[in-house]
C-alpha cells in the first residue's frame, strides 16, 4: 500500500482493505475470503512482514519519513486489530 495520504487513519486503512476484499478478493477466490480464519492469519503474517521489512528496515528519503511513519502506525494498528477482532485473542 503505497499511499501518500498524510491523514491516513485505521478507519480509512480498513476501508481500503474492505474495498480490496469486495472488489478483488471475492472475484479471485469466488467467495468472501474474509469469512475464513486462515485469511486473517495470512494477513497478520503479511502485516508483520510489511512492518518489519517494508517500513521498519527500509531506507527512506527525508521527505518520505512522515508518510512512512503514518503507514507504519496504520500497519501496527491493523496488526493489533486483526488479533483483537478476527483472531479472538
Amino acid at each position: 500500500m503505497h499511499t501518500h495520504d498524510k491523514n491516513l487513519t485505521l478507519d480509512s486503512f480498513l476501508d481500503i482493505v474492505n474495498r480490496w476484499i469486495k472488489l478483488g478478493a471475492i472475484e479471485l477466490y469466488d467467495h468472501d475470503p474474509s469469512t475464513k480464519k486462515q485469511y486473517w492469519i495470512n494477513l497478520l503474517a503479511f502485516s508483520m512482514n510489511t512492518i518489519m521489512l517494508d517500513l521498519g528496515a527500509s531506507e527512506w528519503k527525508e521527505s518520505e519519513v512522515q508518510e512512512r511513519q503514518i503507514l507504519l502506525n496504520c500497519w501496527k494498528e491493523f496488526f493489533d486489530w486483526i488479533i483483537r477482532n478476527k483472531l479472538g485473542t
